[in-house]
């Protein structure tokens, strides 16, 4: 029996708790064993819970991670107050060390932008909110829901199940990839999907 894969989860104030909590969800169903982190040792405060006052999240601080335990890395959308955690030297270096090893990275809405700070998306192909953003406000229409581009997959908001799809093929689960593809998407790599 195959081992499962290693799965890092980043979660930092101001993540998007439902895109993490749904992929988190699939990986964990998959088989994967993810292992959520913080950039620091105080607990973080995903977006909706900073809105409405709710409780904190803990995890795991990153400086107790060896990334050379996992085979990918996980970063949900990122709201305002994630700007702390993109400019974190160490959240950089471990998106850069996971980069370099061709280790999969794999970042949906806002996420993407921790990889524009980390400096790894020039001459990449890939999405984001963001992205969609200025598409749309260029009078252009929205751009593939989800890219794939080598080791990297990334997404806007809407392509949340494509990505999660993508993401568990990309570790080996190919049929609960389908599954999910099946039930929540469009079926097997939709004209939103560009590789």
């Amino acid at each position: 029996m195959a081992m499962p894969k290693q799965v890092l989860a980043l979660i930092f104030d101001g993540h998007t708790e439902w895109e993490f909590e749904f992929v988190v969800f699939c990986l964990t169903l998959a088989g994967c064993e993810v292992t959520v982190i913080a950039p620091g040792e105080k607990p973080v405060v995903g977006a909706f819970h900073q809105r409405f006052g709710l409780s904190k999240v803990g995890a795991r601080p990153l400086s107790e991670i060896n990334p050379a335990s996992y085979d990918a890395l996980f970063i949900p959308g990122a709201g305002e107050k994630a700007k702390a955690a993109m400019l974190d030297p160490n959240v950089q270096k471990l998106i850069q060390w996971f980069n370099q090893k061709k280790r999969l990275i794999a970042a949906i809405c806002g996420g993407p932008r921790f990889l524009d700070v980390a400096g790894i998306l020039e001459g990449r192909r890939w999405t984001s909110i963001d992205q969609e953003r200025r598409r749309i406000e260029d009078g252009e229409p929205p751009g593939p829901a989800v890219v794939v581009d080598s080791n990297l997959i990334t997404a806007s908001d809407r392509g949340f199940v494509e990505f999660t799809a993508c993401l568990l093929e990309a570790l080996g689960y190919a049929e609960v990839a389908q599954e999910l593809q099946n039930r929540y998407g469009k079926g097997k790599h939709d004209h939103d999907v560009t590789i």
